[in-house]
């Protein structure tokens, strides 16, 4: 988009490596009555919105978002740069991943080349 050209451009990049965090997508478990429906919903809302902090910490590529996640806590706290925020009970975070890979067929949660700061990424 001519928004990431600029964000490059211009030189708003803080670090090496850094990169603008999109949530392209958010993919849902299809469960019934799930705890996680509210947070489903929110992300739902942020699609297409750029990462601004993760647990009140700035991250700065993919490979440091995943890395957050792992090491997350009880509470995942997504701040978007337009102001959202989704906040994830890391309570259930594995059973809600498995549930999405199971009905969504996908075989790894996600896979990051090596290499790089943050490298390309597939799911």
């Amino acid at each position: 988009s001519p928004y990431m050209v600029h964000l490059y451009d211009e030189g708003r990049r803080s670090v090496p490596g850094e990169q603008v965090l999109v949530l392209a997508h958010a993919l849902c478990g299809g469960g019934e009555g799930d705890s996680g429906d509210e947070a489903a919903d929110d992300l739902q809302r942020c699609v297409g919105q750029i990462l601004k902090t993760f647990n009140g910490q700035r991250v700065h590529n993919l490979r440091a978002l995943m890395q957050a996640v792992e090491c997350g806590g009880r509470w995942l706290k997504l701040e978007m740069r337009s102001g959202d925020v989704v906040v994830l009970d890391g309570m259930t975070l594995e059973e809600q991943r498995a549930q999405v890979m199971e009905v969504h067929r996908i075989q790894k949660p996600m896979q990051l080349r090596d290499g790089g700061g943050g490298g390309g990424h597939s799911a």
